[in-house]
C-alpha cells in the first residue's frame, strides 16, 4: 500500500472513530434529557424473589420499557426507575395483604426515602444523582393482587413510596398540606377527580389512595386536574405538588 493509501485509509478510520464518539455522546445526551434516565431490572429472574414471575416478564420486555418511557414524558422530573428482584423478600409477592405482621413490619424498616446505608444493605446498584428522582421497587405489592406494573401503576406506587418518607422533616409538611388540598377537593365534589383508574377502581374519596392518583396524574400527564374545580384551586393543588416533588429531587424512594 502507498504511503497516500495508507494515510487515507487512517483518515477514514479516525474519521468514522470520531463519529462514533460524537454518535454515542448524542445518544447519552439524549437519555439523560429524557424523564426517565435509567430503567434497569436487578437480581435473578429466574429464581425466586420479591417479584412475581408475570412482573418480571413483563419489566423486562422491551416494549413496556418502551411504554414506560413514553408515559412519563411530560413529567417535569427526571427519574431513575429501578425494579430489584431481590432474593431474601419472596414473602411480598406471595402475601399482598398489606395488614399481614410480616408485610408491616419490612415496610416499618424499609419503606421510603433510601439511605445510602439502606442501599448497601439492600445491594441495590444504584448512584443516587442529584437531578434525579430515584425509586426502588421491590414488589408490586397489592391487595387486589390483580394491577400490573403499567406506567400509572408505576407513578402510583412511587407516591406509596413518598408517604412512607413522612416523617421526614423535609416532607412532612408539604406533603401534609398536599394531601389536604387533594382530600378537601374530593370530599367536595366526589366527581372531582378526572382520572380513569379512579372511576374503574371505584375508590373510597376518604382513603388514602385518592392522593396517589392525584400525584400519578401530575406525573403522567404534566398537570393534575379537578372536574368543575376553580381555577385558581387547581392551580394551587399542581403548586403544592411542585413544591412537594422539588423535595424529592436527589432523593431515592423504595416500595415493596
Amino acid at each position: 500500500m502507498s504511503f497516500a493509501a495508507h494515510a487515507l485509509n487512517t483518515s477514514v478510520r479516525r474519521i468514522d472513530f470520531l463519529n462514533r464518539i460524537s454518535e454515542n455522546r448524542s445518544q447519552q445526551r439524549v437519555l439523560a434529557e429524557m424523564p426517565v434516565r435509567n430503567y434497569s431490572f436487578q437480581g435473578d429472574p429466574d429464581k425466586p424473589g420479591s417479584m412475581a414471575a408475570k412482573d418480571i416478564a413483563l419489566i423486562r420486555r422491551p416494549s413496556h420499557e418502551q411504554r414506560v418511557r413514553k408515559a412519563f414524558q411530560k413529567t417535569p422530573y427526571v427519574f431513575d426507575l429501578i425494579f430489584y428482584n431481590h432474593p431474601d423478600y419472596s414473602f411480598l409477592y406471595r402475601d399482598r395483604s398489606e395488614f399481614s405482621p410480616q408485610f408491616r413490619e419490612f415496610t416499618k424498616q424499609f419503606s421510603g426515602e433510601m439511605t445510602p446505608s439502606l442501599i448497601k444493605y439492600l445491594g441495590v446498584n444504584t448512584q443516587p444523582d442529584p437531578a434525579t428522582i430515584t425509586c426502588v421497587y421491590l414488589s408490586n405489592a397489592n391487595v387486589r393482587n390483580t394491577m400490573p406494573l403499567t406506567p400509572w401503576i408505576i407513578a402510583h406506587r412511587f407516591v406509596h413510596a413518598l408517604r412512607d418518607a413522612w416523617s421526614a422533616s423535609r416532607l412532612s409538611e408539604p406533603l401534609s398540606k398536599a394531601v389536604d388540598v387533594v382530600k378537601t377537593a374530593a370530599e367536595w365534589n366526589s366527581d372531582s377527580m378526572t382520572m380513569r383508574s379512579y372511576r374503574e377502581l371505584d375508590l373510597d374519596t376518604f382513603t388514602d389512595e385518592v392522593f396517589e392518583e392525584v400525584v400519578a396524574q401530575y406525573l403522567i400527564t404534566g398537570r393534575a386536574e379537578l372536574r368543575g374545580g376553580k381555577p385558581e384551586e387547581v392551580a394551587h393543588l399542581n403548586d403544592d405538588i411542585k413544591h412537594l416533588l422539588d423535595l424529592c429531587v436527589g432523593k431515592t424512594f423504595i416500595t415493596p
